[in-house]
C-alpha cells in the first residue's frame, strides 16, 4: 500500500513540474499533457482495487473463497453427529439392559465400535457388581439378535 502511494504522489509531481516547464499554459499540447496526467493518477488510484478483483476471480466466477474452511467444518460437525449418536445410543442400550435384562446403569460400562461408514460393528460390556451375577452367554446371544452386531459381555 506504501508504495502505491509513493506511486501516487510521484506521479502528481512529476506532472506538475512537467506543467510549469511547458511555456503555454492554455496551448493544446498543455490540454493533452493535463489529460494523459489525470489518466495516470486515475489508474494508479484504481489499481488496488483491480488487483483485489484479480485475487478473488473464482469469487465471481461462482466458486466461493470458503471451500477450504468449509471442509473443516463438515468435519467438526461430522465427528459432533458421531459423538452424540454413540451418547444416544450408549444411553438407550443402559434403559434397556436396565427394563429388559434388571441390569442398573452403573454397573454397566458399554464400549461401542462404529465402522467407517457410520455402521454399529461391536458393542462391548464390562459388567460389576450386582450386574456380575447375570449369564454373560444369555445376554449375549440376546443383545446380539437384536442388535445385529457382534456383542461381547464381560
Amino acid at each position: 500500500m506504501g508504495a502505491q502511494i509513493l506511486s501516487l504522489f510521484g506521479a502528481a509531481l512529476a506532472g506538475m513540474m512537467a506543467e510549469l516547464m511547458l511555456a503555454q499554459k492554455n496551448s493544446g499540447m498543455a490540454r493533452i499533457f493535463r489529460f494523459l496526467v489525470t489518466m495516470v493518477i486515475l489508474l494508479l488510484l484504481i489499481s488496488p482495487l483491480l488487483s483485489l478483483l484479480q485475487k478473488n476471480e473464482d469469487l465471481y466466477l461462482g466458486g466461493s473463497i470458503y471451500d477450504e474452511e468449509r471442509l473443516d467444518y463438515e468435519a467438526i460437525f461430522s465427528e459432533t453427529v458421531q459423538t452424540q449418536c454413540e451418547a444416544d445410543f450408549k444411553k438407550g442400550l443402559a434403559e434397556m439392559l436396565e427394563k429388559e435384562h434388571h441390569v442398573a446403569p452403573e454397573n454397566v460400562t458399554t464400549v461401542v465400535y462404529f465402522d467407517a461408514d457410520g455402521t454399529l460393528s461391536r458393542v462391548c460390556l464390562f459388567l460389576s457388581g450386582a450386574a456380575l451375577l447375570k449369564d454373560p452367554k444369555a445376554l449375549e446371544s440376546a443383545l446380539s439378535a437384536r442388535l445385529g452386531c457382534v456383542v461381547e459381555v464381560r
